[in-house]
Order: structure tokens, then C-alpha cells, then sequence
């Protein structure tokens, strides 16, 4: 979950982005792709990256590869949009659950991950209810292996009572 939100903070950011003359393409370690300028490192190897007008700032050990060419750093909202409603048509074939159904399990598993034992115990009984409406087991099978380590037992507890056999 927490791999996504990095994911999703950075292509905020990266949504405000103006064009950038011959800019470079980073790959960082992490899987997340941008376009930016390298203006800078400090004596420690942290590269300061110019995006539009925003900074970043990133270790020479977070980045797999740095590709040089002349692309602006612009995005193309368009090829965005495209590829956020291809991922959702995959996530709904996956998942068997539209992206509301799936909205309403990650607000859930903020409180699980997030949340005091009480709020946990609270957010377990709330996705057991949730699967009465809908079967929401094959969304937490595909989410397990990218959850943090704390929330997995508590997903997996769910999951073993929406279906033993499965789990085990």
C-alpha cells in the first residue's frame, strides 16, 4: 500500500509539471519512470533533479538507470488518463470489483494499516461485512504481496475466514 502511495505522490507531482528543455529519463529502483534535469550533487552522491518547477532530490543508489535525450518532461494528461483506465479495466478483470468497490476495501485497509488495535479489530470486522455485499477476497489476494509486512497478518486473518480452503 505503501509502494502505492509513493507511486501516487510522485505522478502528482509530476502532473504539475511544466516543459523542461533536454531533460533526461530516470529509472529509479522502485519502478516509478520521470523526466528531469540533473542540476546538481552533493559530495554524499545525492542528485538534485530539476522537474519543471519543482526539486527532487535522490541518492545515486535509488536510480536503476538515467536514459539522455531531449524529452521535454511534459505530460500528456491524455496517455495518463489512457493508462489509469487501462489499469483500472485490468484491476476490475482481476479483482472482479469496479473501482468504487475498490475504493471503499482501500479506505478499510488505511485504518487497518494505520489505526490503534481497536481500529484494526474495527476495520477487520467492516471488510468481513463488506464481503456479505460483495466477494472481496480476490482484491485482497492480489494486494497481499504488495502490503507491508504489518498488515499482511491481518489480511491474511480476513482472508482465512471469507475461506480457509483458499488461504491455506
Amino acid at each position: 500500500m505503501m509502494k502505492r502511495v509513493k507511486t501516487f505522490s510522485i505522478i502528482s507531482i509530476l502532473l504539475v509539471v511544466k516543459a523542461i528543455t533536454y531533460a533526461d529519463t530516470f529509472y529509479l529502483k522502485s519502478g516509478i519512470v520521470f523526466d528531469g534535469k540533473i542540476i546538481g550533487e552533493n559530495p554524499n552522491g545525492v542528485l538534485t533533479i530539476k522537474v519543471g518547477t519543482n526539486t527532487l532530490y535522490y541518492r545515486k543508489d535509488e536510480i536503476e538507470k538515467i536514459e539522455k535525450n531531449d524529452k521535454t518532461g511534459e505530460i500528456k494528461i491524455d496517455d495518463f488518463i489512457k493508462e489509469w483506465e487501462e489499469k483500472d479495466k485490468y484491476l476490475t478483470q482481476v479483482t472482479g470489483l469496479n473501482k468504487e468497490q475498490r475504493a471503499q476495501i482501500e479506505s478499510i485497509l488505511g485504518k487497518l494499516q494505520w489505526g490503534e488495535e481497536i481500529d484494526r479489530a474495527s476495520a477487520k470486522n467492516a471488510l468481513l461485512e463488506l464481503n456479505k455485499k460483495f466477494n472481496i477476497y480476490p482484491y485482497l489476494l492480489y494486494y497481499l504481496p504488495s502490503l507491508s509486512p504489518t498488515t499482511a497478518p491481518h489480511i491474511l486473518e480476513v482472508m482465512f475466514k471469507i475461506n480457509k480452503e483458499k488461504t491455506v
